[in-house]
């Protein structure tokens, strides 16, 4: 069975992930995505629990990688960038994107390609779909997002976020190769005429003040990567206070809880696609 899209068309958007989001997203970055998406949405965890469909009307595909940075993300951007005709890319800035480079484990893998026709993780993929394993985890999966909501049962965010903030808040260094990277991978996006626009992460409200001056200093050098006709808006402005005040939302103090996810989506729909219904 051909549960990647690899080696046939799906011409349809919408097929799900059973197991491990990195390979599934790498493999899909062959065919899947690009034969059926035109616009991007890349970052790491934080914005991996964001639905496309609550952003924009279709074309939009969520490639954010649970744990991952620019490397691990620029490596399925291109792929589908080299296969299709995408249009846009959206990149979600939080400092865990640029604080490492590398690829921090052995998958998004060349040789993963062959061994997607048989495999140990192939075995667990049907393993999961047989058995309903991690269905809630991948249950909005079709368009690249996951369910956070599982991972949040018994969890305050309110503490979460104060234990963090007692823990010494964000570290907001920046990676210079990991940010070399980032230069690099606009570049190459302008130079194909591909959209960039970019948006930096809600941050829960105390973290952010425990840490302004030094994510003033971030946001100043990242912005140093993006042309001054690009949209790039940030999330931690006062207009959004009466977003970011409200800690229950940061499940664990860093990530969005789903229903706060779909509200970040809503302002996100309103300030890339304003033209859309």
């Amino acid at each position: 069975m051909d549960s990647y899209g690899l080696f046939a068309s799906v011409e349809a958007r919408g097929l799900q992930m059973h197991h491990n989001e990195r390979t599934s997203k790498y493999l899909m970055s062959f065919r899947y995505i690009p034969e059926n998406y035109t616009d991007l949405l890349l970052g790491a965890s934080t914005s991996g629990n964001l639905r496309p469909e609550l952003m924009a009307s279709g074309g939009l595909y969520n490639a954010s990688i649970n744990g991952g940075n620019i490397t691990e993300t620029r490596l399925i951007a291109e792929n589908v960038i080299a296969r299709g005709a995408i249009q846009s890319v959206l990149i979600c800035l939080d400092p865990s994107l640029t604080a490492t480079s590398g690829r921090k484990t052995s998958y998004i893998d060349p040789m993963e390609y062959w061994s997607a026709l048989g495999s140990f993780t192939t075995v667990k993929l049907y393993l999961n779909r047989a058995l309903a394993r991690k269905v809630d985890y991948f249950a909005n999966s079709g368009n690249g997002a996951l369910n956070y909501d599982p991972y949040t049962v018994g969890r305050d965010g309110h503490l979460a976020v104060e234990k963090l903030w007692l823990m010494g808040g964000w570290d907001f260094s920046i990676d210079e190769q990991a940010f070399g990277e980032l230069k690099k991978f606009l570049a190459d996006l302008r130079s194909k005429d591909i959209r960039v626009t970019a948006f930096f992460f809600p941050l829960a409200r105390s973290l952010y003040l425990l840490g302004k001056d030094d994510f003033q200093e971030y946001k100043r050098r990242m912005l140093t990567a993006f042309q001054t006709d690009e949209l790039v808006w940030d999330f931690n402005t006062p207009q959004f206070v009466s977003f970011t005040a409200e800690h229950g939302k940061f499940y664990d103090g860093i990530h969005l809880e789903d229903g706060a996810a779909a509200d970040l989506a809503a302002e996100i729909r309103q300030v890339w696609s304003p033209d859309l219904p």
